[in-house]
């Protein structure tokens, strides 16, 4: 794919589903607590990904925050469509550390074919 910007050529645009969004902060939130799930930062790698965070464009610092398995963090959220149903993602952070503690997706309106009532968790995941 890159290769064709070397010849003069763009590369093509990503393509996505109907109410998909293919890069935007809701992306971003899905792919750090995915990382996570495996990998282990550095405390260089996390301070840099908590100053992205803080810095990027539609994500919201809503300062420490506690989780739903009762621990205390730095949380960011965002609103989303990202999946395709509208919800709001959270990402909740040691403060002390930068560690993910927390990654949650709660749907803020119509589920559509879910058949659940919103606001709901459908995803919640907890880094030890």
């Amino acid at each position: 794919m890159w290769g064709l910007a070397i010849f003069g050529q763009a590369p093509p645009k990503p393509r996505s589903a109907e109410g998909y969004e293919t890069s935007s902060p809701g992306a971003t939130f899905d792919s750090v607590a995915e990382r996570l799930l495996n990998r282990h930062f550095s405390p260089a790698q996390r301070a840099a990904l908590l100053r992205a965070l803080k810095n990027t464009r539609g994500i919201r610092y809503r300062g420490n925050v506690e989780g739903r398995a009762g621990r205390v963090g730095a949380a960011f959220t965002v609103e989303s469509r990202y999946g395709g149903l509208p919800k709001e993602q959270t990402l909740l952070f040691d403060p002390r550390k930068g560690n993910l503690l927390t990654y949650e997706e709660e749907l803020t309106d119509d589920g559509g074919k879910l058949n659940v009532k919103s606001p709901a968790v459908v995803l919640c995941i907890t880094y030890l």
